[in-house]
């Protein structure tokens, strides 16, 4: 392997890297990638990040700081994980979607458009996030759940199922939604509330122990 001094526009100025035997895309030397792995010429892997799956990680798209890329997930267009992110299973992150910090997203997640997880957020199952769409903190998304507009999932907020979350909506604090339910516009589920089956909710703040379905 023939190291050579590469800068990855991070600041830290040329470190020692190589180009990966599958794709050619540059790796730093801090850096851990599965030999299996394809790192497409433009994309990039440094920091002490690891690839350690038959991943791909393609077009513009970086791994960086201590993120781990694993099992089967795909990064493309400028996608980036960074921080402490998990990115692993068959999930794809694309667009110009970002997973930061602790977040981990798995299964079959698609991450897309302009879209960031952060704090130990959790995306898996069949969830999409796309759009300004943001979730942080310690939140769930699971099933079907489609995220898009510029909604905010925060707190310790779980949502599942069918649900379908755009707009400015917000989900915090303990609340649950579930179901087949749609929450939109500026709606704010907060505290320990719970949007569950077919309800819609458009409008409106709903916390402590309000109960929609």
């Amino acid at each position: 392997m023939t190291m050579d001094a590469f800068d990855f526009g991070d600041g830290a100025g040329l470190v020692l890297a190589h180009q990966h035997e599958n794709g050619g895309g540059w790796v730093a030397a801090s850096a851990e990638v599965n030999p299996r792995a394809i790192v497409a010429p433009d994309a990039r892997v440094f920091g002490a990040a690891r690839v350690l799956g038959a991943n791909r990680i393609l077009d513009h798209a970086e791994v960086s700081g201590e993120a781990l890329i694993d099992e089967m997930a795909v990064l493309f267009d400028r996608a980036r994980a960074e921080g402490h992110a998990h990115v692993y299973g068959s999930a794809q992150i694309f667009g110009q979607a970002c997973i930061s910090e602790r977040a981990s997203v798995g299964g079959n997640a698609r991450i897309f458009d302009q879209a960031f997880i952060g704090g130990s957020a959790d995306v898996q199952d069949n969830a999409w996030v796309s759009e300004q769409a943001r979730v942080s903190g310690s939140a769930k998304i699971h099933g079907t759940a489609r995220l898009s507009g510029n909604c905010r999932i925060a707190g310790d907020a779980r949502v599942s199922g069918y649900v379908r979350v755009f707009g400015q909506a917000h989900i915090q604090g303990h609340a649950y939604v579930s179901g087949s339910c749609e929450v939109s516009g500026g709606a704010v589920v907060d505290g320990q509330a719970e949007v569950i089956g077919f309800a819609v909710v458009t409008e409106g703040v709903y916390d402590g122990h309000t109960h929609l379905e």
